[in-house]
């Protein structure tokens, strides 16, 4: 009886969460007020992630992003400044001074963005590592990190990832990813696409931003940031040409001197280009060599998907309408191997994803789904000891399980297929891409030589969609066509069930930013009500027309059926209590 007791409380409260959330329309986030986010903007919280709207010149977007993202921008920073430290023995002012040497060759919308962030994370407070009030040449060493770290790096360092580090054997890894299109390999036909980061558990959530940027110029793009970037730090994008981007990274190539640095070369490529060739001539051009990766891509316009594999010097681009590539941080070109001294096959660390990932596809060939993506990411196999190792040898990485314990691993995932991607919509989930917590102190009980005082626990959140925000005009009529005085609209989202409630004045309501997606409108006015699917994608517009009589709200149908189930509950357990008093009554002292 007492195991009833114990449980009922608990089985109230998942009753009670069961009502999803309901957002208004329009809601700031992180502590924010609607006056204190910038006209053209937008700011909320969702799933554990940020979700920022900016659109105007390159100054402009740059200043509004570093006052709205002023947090985040200084953790971030500060992440980069640990990991330089950490693993190439520079000081943040010798970051500094090596950026410098890139500013010449970043173009001048670019400048102007990296000025504007640091304009406005200056505004904010925001310091450097060293505690003075945050710049250009800041923001800039930000940008360039990688670009620096490549060029202080050797082909062949098998520990590129850690120069001055090596406590262990075990190969350091870095993201998973896949993607797959055509009737042979997925469900509908359409692509798929799925990738995570892997970082250090200190970087989180700088990284938990999604990012809706309308430039003045090119494509508009819909990122997941790295606050403080003008690129995306994590690797994941979609434009409004319908091209999807992520990547995972490999080793060291040849160093290009003076040509265009990475994060440069990937910004330009998603806002100027449209089609995967372009997409793979926009990397190449005038290239620096550095940050060589794979770059997963898909086209929402012919449901062609590529991987671009980029060495320093050397490149090959795989492609299909109907398959599945794999990209894991193997070098699947030969050119691309050996350029990096790098070996294929099983000698490679990331061999055991590299096969996990064609099993899998091979497995559900035919049925790939977004669902089947989010299994992939969150997956612990581990094809070199054929068993369940959460290590860096899963797809989802935990890298705080390896022999040195170096805090590491995936701390996001993110999938999308065609249809979401054409209007520029994804799936993410924060945190360790199969959902199971990091946490600090359960870390330092095992690898307490690891810990630091920038890490922090990570939990990680529900998967949610994420899309890029437009205006949405809402009307209610009656059946004769005339307005509605006042009406409640409550917008379901299909995919992950989030309650946005539209409030009606007159017949109309414009809500300036509603996130891209597929939803189900239902509005009421007294007893009357309206319901109407709608795939909302650029500026959109809902118009209802109202009945008498119907179904209730799906706000209020939820909560009624939470509450009878609750009052059920309670009901039982009293029945429960009243039958063991009874007995023992029965029994006597």
């Amino acid at each position: 009886m007492m195991s009833a007791f114990r449980t009922a409380p608990v089985l109230l409260c998942a009753l009670l969460l069961a009502v999803p959330a309901v957002m208004p329309a329009d809601a700031g986030g992180d502590g924010a007020s609607r006056a204190d986010v910038p006209a053209g903007c937008y700011l909320s919280e969702k799933a554990n992630f940020t979700l920022i709207h900016l659109e105007g010149d390159p100054a402009t977007i740059g200043r509004n992003h570093g006052v709205l993202l002023a947090e985040k921008i200084q953790r971030g920073i500060a992440a980069y400044a640990h990991c330089s430290s950490d693993w190439y023995g520079l000081t943040w002012a010798q970051c500094r001074k090596n950026a410098v040497f890139y500013w010449p060759n970043v173009p001048a919308e670019y400048q102007q963005e990296i000025e504007g962030i640091a304009e406005g994370a200056a505004s904010q407070g925001v310091l450097n590592p060293d505690g003075a009030t945050v710049d250009w040449i800041d923001i800039l060493a930000y940008n360039a990190v990688w670009d620096i770290w490549w060029r202080l790096s050797l082909p062949g360092n098998k520990f590129w990832w850690f120069p001055f580090r090596d406590d262990g054997t075990e190969r350091p890894h870095h993201c998973s990813g896949f993607v797959a299109t055509g009737k042979g390999w997925t469900r509908d036909g359409g692509f798929v696409l799925a990738q995570s980061l892997w970082m250090p558990y200190f970087l989180p959530p700088a990284q938990a931003v999604w990012c809706d940027i309308v430039p003045s110029q090119g494509n508009r793009i819909f990122m997941q940031l790295t606050a403080g970037m003008v690129w995306s730090g994590t690797e994941y994008y979609v434009n409004s040409a319908g091209l999807v981007a992520a990547e995972t990274t490999l080793g060291v190539g040849a160093h290009v001197w003076g040509g265009t640095p990475a994060f440069v070369r990937i910004r330009r490529a998603i806002q100027y280009a449209s089609t995967i060739d372009e997409f793979r001539d926009q990397m190449l051009q005038d290239t620096n060599g550095a940050y060589c990766s794979d770059y997963l891509l898909g086209d929402a316009k012919t449901n062609e998907v590529a991987v671009l594999e980029l060495g320093g010097r050397t490149w090959a681009l795989a492609r299909t309408s109907d398959g599945y590539l794999p990209s894991c941080n193997y070098p699947w070109d030969t050119k691309v191997a050996d350029e990096m001294g790098e070996p294929q096959g099983a000698a490679h660390g990331c061999w055991p994803r590299w096969t996990r990932i064609q099993d899998l596809c091979e497995q559900n060939k035919g049925n790939i789904t977004v669902e089947f993506g989010k299994m992939l990411l969150g997956d612990h196999y581990d094809s070199a000891s054929a068993g369940i190792n959460r290590s860096g040898r899963s797809l989802c990485g935990h890298g705080e399980n390896t022999t040195s314990g170096y805090p590491h691993g995936s701390q996001d995932a993110k999938v999308t297929n065609q249809s979401m991607a054409a209007r520029m919509q994804v799936w993410a989930r924060f945190g360790h891409s199969c959902g199971e917590p990091y946490i600090v102190e359960e870390h330092a009980a095992a690898h307490s030589n690891q810990i630091t005082p920038d890490l922090q626990d990570m939990i990680a959140g529900p998967w949610a969609t994420f899309g890029a925000l437009n205006p949405l005009q809402v009307s209610v009529v009656d059946q004769n066509g005339v307005k509605v005085g006042s009406a409640r609209v409550v917008a379901r989202d299909e995919y992950d069930g989030t309650l946005t409630v539209i409030n009606v004045t007159d017949g109309k309501a414009l809500v300036d930013y509603f996130p891209a997606g597929r939803y189900t409108f239902t509005a009421r006015s007294g007893n009357a009500v309206a319901k109407v699917q709608v795939a909302v994608s650029g500026p959109s517009s809902v118009d209802l027309v109202i009945t008498e009589g119907g179904q209730p709200s799906p706000v209020l149908a939820m909560q009624g059926a939470v509450l009878v189930a609750a009052v059920a509950l309670v009901a039982a357990v009293a029945v429960l209590v009243w039958r063991r008093r009874g007995r023992k009554a029965r029994a006597g002292p």
